[in-house]
């Protein structure tokens, strides 16, 4: 289960897809290397598939 931060990123990544991690940190305040942790997390948990944010198909975690 994400996050509420771990949430954000990942309803931002669904609305631009190739958004960048500069641009994520800008956007949710936080530092760029703490987005990568962030992401880093995610990845681990499945919920996306590599580095370029491919997300797999929703399955409830709204």
């Amino acid at each position: 289960m994400p996050t509420k931060r771990e949430q954000q990123i990942l309803d931002l990544i669904r609305q631009n897809p190739l958004i960048s991690q500069r641009e994520l940190a800008a956007e949710l305040g936080i530092s760029r290397p703490g987005v990568a942790s962030h992401i880093s997390h995610l990845i681990k948990d499945g919920l996306i598939s590599g580095k370029g944010y491919i997300l797999p198909p929703l399955t409830g975690i709204m």
